[in-house]
Protein backbone atom coordinates (compact mmCIF):
# COMPACT_ATOMS: atom_id res chain seq x y z
CA UNK A 1 0.00 0.00 0.00
CA UNK A 2 0.70 3.49 0.06
CA UNK A 3 1.53 5.97 2.54
CA UNK A 4 2.83 9.70 3.46
CA UNK A 5 5.77 8.44 5.36
CA UNK A 6 8.59 10.39 7.41
CA UNK A 7 12.20 9.34 8.34
CA UNK A 8 13.08 11.83 10.25
CA UNK A 9 11.24 15.23 12.01
CA UNK A 10 11.56 18.46 9.62
CA UNK A 11 10.22 20.38 7.34
CA UNK A 12 6.84 19.39 5.03
CA UNK A 13 9.83 18.14 2.53
CA UNK A 14 9.75 15.01 5.17
CA UNK A 15 6.69 13.84 3.62
CA UNK A 16 7.09 11.10 1.18
CA UNK A 17 4.14 9.15 -0.63
CA UNK A 18 5.84 5.39 -0.75
CA UNK A 19 5.28 2.21 -0.61
CA UNK A 20 4.48 0.49 3.27
CA UNK A 21 3.64 -2.53 4.40
CA UNK A 22 -0.38 -3.77 4.74
CA UNK A 23 -1.32 -4.04 8.08
CA UNK A 24 -3.54 -6.92 8.95
CA UNK A 25 -6.39 -6.87 11.86
CA UNK A 26 -5.65 -8.52 15.42
CA UNK A 27 -8.28 -9.08 17.64
CA UNK A 28 -10.02 -6.27 18.83
CA UNK A 29 -9.31 -4.28 15.60
CA UNK A 30 -10.85 -3.36 12.19
CA UNK A 31 -8.83 -2.87 8.88
CA UNK A 32 -10.05 0.36 6.98
CA UNK A 33 -9.95 1.11 3.40
CA UNK A 34 -9.26 5.07 3.86
CA UNK A 35 -11.52 6.80 1.63
CA UNK A 36 -10.20 10.71 3.26
CA UNK A 37 -7.39 11.91 6.12
CA UNK A 38 -8.11 15.17 7.53
CA UNK A 39 -4.72 16.83 8.77
CA UNK A 40 -4.76 18.78 12.10
CA UNK A 41 -2.19 21.32 13.87
CA UNK A 42 -1.06 18.00 16.02
CA UNK A 43 0.26 16.44 12.29
CA UNK A 44 2.25 19.68 11.98
CA UNK A 45 3.58 19.39 15.74
CA UNK A 46 4.39 15.84 15.44
CA UNK A 47 6.32 16.20 11.84
CA UNK A 48 7.94 18.98 13.26
CA UNK A 49 9.56 17.34 16.52
CA UNK A 50 6.98 19.27 18.73
CA UNK A 51 5.61 16.51 20.27
CA UNK A 52 8.16 14.29 20.62
CA UNK A 53 8.12 14.18 24.50
CA UNK A 54 4.98 12.77 24.96
CA UNK A 55 4.47 11.24 21.36
CA UNK A 56 7.38 10.16 19.62
CA UNK A 57 7.37 9.12 15.96
CA UNK A 58 9.07 5.38 15.47
CA UNK A 59 10.86 6.02 11.89
CA UNK A 60 9.84 5.05 9.77
CA UNK A 61 6.37 6.98 10.73
CA UNK A 62 3.06 7.57 9.70
CA UNK A 63 1.12 10.44 10.91
CA UNK A 64 -2.61 11.28 11.13
CA UNK A 65 -5.49 11.70 13.39
CA UNK A 66 -8.66 11.82 11.33
CA UNK A 67 -10.04 9.16 8.29
CA UNK A 68 -13.29 8.14 7.14
CA UNK A 69 -13.11 5.23 4.98
CA UNK A 70 -15.00 1.28 4.49
CA UNK A 71 -14.22 -1.38 6.98
CA UNK A 72 -12.43 -4.38 4.65
CA UNK A 73 -12.01 -7.06 7.77
CA UNK A 74 -12.20 -7.23 11.36
CA UNK A 75 -10.65 -9.39 13.65
CA UNK A 76 -11.39 -11.72 16.35
CA UNK A 77 -13.94 -10.39 19.07
CA UNK A 78 -15.13 -7.78 17.03
CA UNK A 79 -19.20 -8.13 16.88
CA UNK A 80 -20.66 -3.91 16.71
CA UNK A 81 -18.78 -3.68 13.23
CA UNK A 82 -18.39 -5.71 9.65
CA UNK A 83 -16.79 -5.28 6.50
CA UNK A 84 -18.91 -2.87 4.41
CA UNK A 85 -19.21 -0.18 7.19
CA UNK A 86 -18.76 2.94 6.96
CA UNK A 87 -16.35 4.62 9.49
CA UNK A 88 -14.45 7.13 10.73
CA UNK A 89 -11.80 7.10 13.65
CA UNK A 90 -8.45 8.62 14.63
CA UNK A 91 -6.24 6.77 12.46
CA UNK A 92 -2.88 7.57 9.90
CA UNK A 93 -2.35 9.11 6.57
CA UNK A 94 -2.03 5.79 4.41
CA UNK A 95 -4.75 3.44 2.24
CA UNK A 96 -5.39 1.02 4.69
CA UNK A 97 -5.74 1.53 8.22
CA UNK A 98 -5.87 -0.83 11.27
CA UNK A 99 -7.71 0.86 13.65
CA UNK A 100 -8.73 -0.51 17.62
CA UNK A 101 -12.48 -1.04 16.89
CA UNK A 102 -13.56 0.68 20.60
CA UNK A 103 -11.96 4.41 18.22
CA UNK A 104 -14.48 3.20 14.94
CA UNK A 105 -17.47 4.60 14.99
CA UNK A 106 -19.92 4.33 12.21
CA UNK A 107 -20.57 7.14 9.94
CA UNK A 108 -24.22 8.55 9.52
CA UNK A 109 -26.61 7.06 6.82
CA UNK A 110 -26.64 10.49 4.27
CA UNK A 111 -23.08 11.41 5.45
CA UNK A 112 -20.69 12.06 3.11
CA UNK A 113 -17.59 10.55 3.73
CA UNK A 114 -15.25 13.47 3.24
CA UNK A 115 -16.92 15.03 5.78
CA UNK A 116 -17.00 12.52 8.32
CA UNK A 117 -13.27 12.68 7.85
CA UNK A 118 -13.51 15.93 9.51
CA UNK A 119 -15.34 14.85 12.60
CA UNK A 120 -13.17 12.32 15.12
CA UNK A 121 -10.06 14.92 16.63
CA UNK A 122 -12.28 18.08 16.98
CA UNK A 123 -15.06 16.00 18.36
CA UNK A 124 -12.70 14.02 20.93
CA UNK A 125 -11.36 17.48 22.01
CA UNK A 126 -14.43 19.32 22.16
CA UNK A 127 -16.18 16.20 24.61
CA UNK A 128 -13.19 16.63 26.73
CA UNK A 129 -13.44 20.23 27.36
CA UNK A 130 -16.64 19.43 28.60
CA UNK A 131 -15.85 15.58 29.91
CA UNK A 132 -12.75 16.31 31.77
CA UNK A 133 -11.54 20.52 32.17
CA UNK A 134 -14.95 21.63 33.05
CA UNK A 135 -16.78 18.33 34.72
CA UNK A 136 -19.95 19.76 34.77
CA UNK A 137 -22.93 18.62 37.31
CA UNK A 138 -26.25 17.86 36.55
CA UNK A 139 -28.22 21.59 36.77
CA UNK A 140 -25.36 23.10 35.98
CA UNK A 141 -25.33 25.31 32.64
CA UNK A 142 -22.43 24.84 29.99
CA UNK A 143 -21.72 27.73 27.71
CA UNK A 144 -19.77 26.79 24.71
CA UNK A 145 -17.57 29.84 23.40
CA UNK A 146 -16.49 29.88 19.80
CA UNK A 147 -19.63 27.32 18.71
CA UNK A 148 -19.05 27.87 15.23
CA UNK A 149 -15.88 26.68 14.74
CA UNK A 150 -14.94 22.96 14.54
CA UNK A 151 -14.21 22.16 17.90
CA UNK A 152 -17.26 24.38 19.59
CA UNK A 153 -19.62 22.21 17.27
Amino acid sequence: MKAAVIHGYGAPDVLKYEDYPDPRPGPGEALVRVATAGVNPVDLSERKGLTKDWRPVVFPGVLGWDLSGTIIAVGAGVRELAAGDKVFAWASHTELCVVTADLLAKVPIGLDLAKAAALPLVSATGCQLITVATRPRAGETVFVSGANGAVGR
